[in-house]
């Protein structure tokens, strides 16, 4: 039996969050042996600077383009697949930013941060666009061998 990375670690769950917290943490592990090869399990953090229901709702958004994206795109590997997920979602993000009350800083850079992992079998990729704390916690894993 292979070793699994357990990514859940620290998940607080939903009715457990506060309530102004932004962000947003999605997993997906495919029970489906196709998807499972293909794409592999997809772990997802969302986070938003700006706190509020605007924001929350933009954070799952967010979350839920990408995952619909990833696995519904069948176009290419891996790599290119997260690249277009996060860029799609940020465009939609971009036509809808009003609607949640993002505000954007001068040089048109916005507060929500992705942070991206997918496992397939002994792969890992990894991919954080924007304001994201994925970073703080790669050292604490790799100090408990992960």
């Amino acid at each position: 039996m292979a070793v699994r990375l357990q990514i859940r670690l620290g998940t607080v769950p939903e009715e457990q969050r506060l309530s102004d917290s932004p962000d947003r943490v999605l997993v997906v592990e495919p029970t489906v042996g196709a998807v499972s090869r293909s794409k592999g399990s997809l772990y997802l953090l969302v986070t938003c600077r700006q706190t509020g229901k605007g924001p929350r709702e933009a954070t799952r958004f967010v979350a839920e383009a990408i995952r619909d994206q990833y696995y519904y795109d069948e176009s290419a590997g891996i790599r290119v697949c997260v690249a277009k997920t996060i860029v799609a979602a940020g465009k939609k993000l971009g036509h809808d930013r009003e609607r949640f009350g993002l505000h954007f800083d001068q040089a048109g850079n916005g507060p929500i941060g992705v942070g991206v992992v997918v496992v397939r079998g002994s792969e890992l990729y990894v991919a954080t666009v924007g304001p994201t704390r994925s970073e703080e916690h790669t050292s604490e894993l790799q100090s408990r061998g992960l």
